[in-house]
């Protein structure tokens, strides 16, 4: 009679092995647990700011802007935020008033067309979000943390925040402009968007 002997280490081995092809047959890829991507809505969406000229406010919006958005709460680690600003979109709804705006007195639209708001995190604070990243306007780069409310409901994102910045931090204002008794220093940048889900 013939009689096979295995050993226990082989037992175990090939155990092992065999665990590990049928684990590895799951789709455990990464991208499967990124976060979506959002189409804007743009009639929904609005990306404006609020400066102070003589003492009163001043609204303003942008009309054209592109973004890049990856966002879900529970995956921030791959959520991300590419924002490109269109600057000779700009409108106070005062013509005059948007030709020094764009002039090279102040963000000199021709000179430097575009903005670019681009993400490095995003972090949980509380029950909002900051977004830390990079703002690059009339040619000069500086950090930026952008505080922000954000909800996914369904297929829809909704999110919306308020960051001031310093004008003069980025060279904006020339000649009689750099003072701020006529023109404040600070503009806040204010947002409220809409996006559906790509996936």
């Amino acid at each position: 009679m013939l009689s096979f002997k295995v050993s226990s280490n082989f037992f175990v081995k090939q155990l092992f092995l065999f665990f590990f092809a049928y684990i590895s047959s799951f789709p455990f890829a990464t991208d499967a647990f990124s976060a979506p991507s959002w189409l804007l809505d743009q009639e929904a969406s609005k990306l404006g700011f609020l400066a102070v000229q003589s003492g009163r406010d001043v609204e303003g919006f942008f009309e054209e802007y592109q973004a890049s958005i990856s966002f879900h709460p529970d995956d921030l680690t791959t959520s991300y935020i590419r924002v490109i600003v269109e600057i000779a979109s700009l409108s106070t709804q005062s013509i005059d008033r948007d030709k020094v705006i764009k002039s090279a007195a102040f963000l000199d639209s021709v000179s430097y067309p575009k903005a670019l708001f681009e993400t490095s995190k995003i972090i949980k604070m509380g029950n909002d979000y900051q977004a830390v990243g990079t703002l690059n306007l009339h040619g000069i780069t500086k950090k930026i943390i952008l505080p922000f409310k954000a909800q996914v409901i369904s297929n829809k994102l909704l999110a919306s925040g308020v960051v001031s910045v310093s004008r003069l931090d980025f060279n904006i204002g020339s000649g009689q402009w750099l003072e701020t008794n006529v023109v404040g220093d600070e503009v806040r940048i204010i947002f409220s968007i809409e996006g559906k889900s790509e996936q």
